[in-house]
């Protein structure tokens, strides 16, 4: 093999491991758990619909995924139920530094505090609760987490991919600039 077609394999071999590269995420995560009537003081971190946190004997669900925390009011038992004075509930321990709290969306919807009085420090996430409301049985609040290994959902963010089009793009000049210094010296 000469040494263009080296080059080339090389090139395509990098172009691959830079289109798949890692993305950090909230999974795996162990973290510890603070506020009024929680199921338990730590969970790890998982895919899926099971929450990580439960409070309030299921009233409340705090299920943390990729880069998200969602929170949903499955038992109200009814339309405009008042979570009365229940303070702030703290997640601490997350493994990538937060850089961003931001509301993703809230349908069917939460009311008061907890839409936002919301906060974050490098390792933890804030919610307050004292005057929260919800609006049905089924409502459902998004919080997107960035972190410094990851943006939150629905930032524009380059595709990794984006990287190995360059490179080709590059390659590509390469072997023009090679063939025509071959056509040039004969």
């Amino acid at each position: 093999m000469n040494a263009f077609k080296k080059l080339v394999f090389a090139g395509l071999v990098a172009a691959v491991g830079f289109s798949t590269g890692a993305h950090a995420s909230l999974i795996g995560d162990t973290i510890t758990a603070t506020g009024t009537s929680l199921d338990k003081a730590s969970a790890v971190i998982s895919t899926g619909s099971i929450p990580e946190f439960t409070a309030v004997n299921g009233l409340l669900n705090f299920n943390f995924d990729l880069s998200t925390l969602t929170i949903t009011a499955p038992g109200v038992p009814n339309s405009n139920y008042t979570f009365a004075n229940l303070g702030k509930y703290v997640f601490s321990g997350f493994d990538d530094v937060i850089t961003g709290l931001s509301l993703g969306s809230n349908s069917p919807k939460f009311e008061g505090s907890v839409v936002d009085n919301f906060s974050f420090t490098a390792h933890s996430i804030t919610i307050d609760f004292s005057a929260a409301k919800a609006q049905n049985s089924n409502a459902s609040l998004v919080l997107n987490i960035a972190t410094a290994g990851a943006p939150a959902q629905g930032s524009d963010v380059p595709e990794p991919g984006s990287v190995a089009i360059i490179g080709l793009g590059l390659l590509g000049l390469a072997a023009s600039r090679r063939k025509f210094a071959k056509r040039d010296a004969t």
